[in-house]
């Protein structure tokens, strides 16, 4: 708490590092980033980490080489080079992962019985992207993202209640919107609207090809 005190004059020039980031979720990372903007931190500053789920760590080397000098910058390429390309790797991984989830609850003969979990899905895969990466995201972001989109798994699906057809649609929005995710966060969240909508709409035509049930 007193260190936290402390940076209050020193905010602009402060990454302040949460290494515990990885197990939180939901409301427990709303509250932590809302405790840290009371000491005057933007989510711009705070960066997750966890060295155990290897999340966070480009990130925090690419704002750390930024501040250094054009030498020790070139020694850390290689190293930034390489954790980018696992964390990318790890990102698809997710993304095919939460389709297929998406996928599985979609197939709930039920109307609108899916349409609450496919939501939660999708906010989880976008919070578990956002940690990966690094970034401190919450509600405000991601509802700004999906509105950007103009799209979300949960609006698209209401309009179908057919099983067989409602489960593909699912999996290709949540992966569509998984891929938008991962470009925005690998863009250090700088991507406009135009180019978040046309990965999301290049995405969704992939998504749509993408024969789910091989990949439960």
């Amino acid at each position: 708490m007193d260190e936290l005190k402390s940076l209050s004059g020193f905010t602009g020039h402060v990454l302040f590092v949460v290494t515990d980031g990885a197990d939180l979720e939901g409301e427990a990372l709303e509250e932590r980033i809302s405790f840290l903007e009371k000491f005057g931190l933007n989510k711009e500053q705070i960066i997750f980490v966890s060295i155990a789920n290897r999340t966070g760590l480009v990130l925090l080397v690419n704002r750390t080489t930024k501040m250094l000098n054009d030498t020790l910058f070139k020694l850390a390429s290689p190293y930034f080079d390489s954790q980018k390309e696992q964390v990318s790797k790890e990102a698809d991984s997710f993304i095919y992962w939460a389709a297929g989830r998406a996928f599985a609850i979609a197939i709930v003969p039920l109307p609108l019985a899916d349409v609450g979990p496919l939501i939660a899905n999708e906010a989880y895969m976008f919070y578990r992207l956002g940690t990966l990466y690094g970034y401190a995201v919450d509600k405000t972001i991601l509802a700004g993202f999906l509105g950007c989109l103009g799209a979300s798994v949960g609006g698209k699906i209401a309009a179908s209640f057919i099983p067989f057809l409602k489960a593909p649609i699912a999996a290709g929005i949540t992966y569509a919107v998984g891929c938008a995710a991962k470009a925005y966060f690998e863009s250090d969240m700088k991507l406009g609207t135009e180019e978040l909508r046309s990965i999301f709409q290049k995405a969704k035509k992939k998504g749509e090809e993408i024969d789910w049930k091989k990949k439960l």
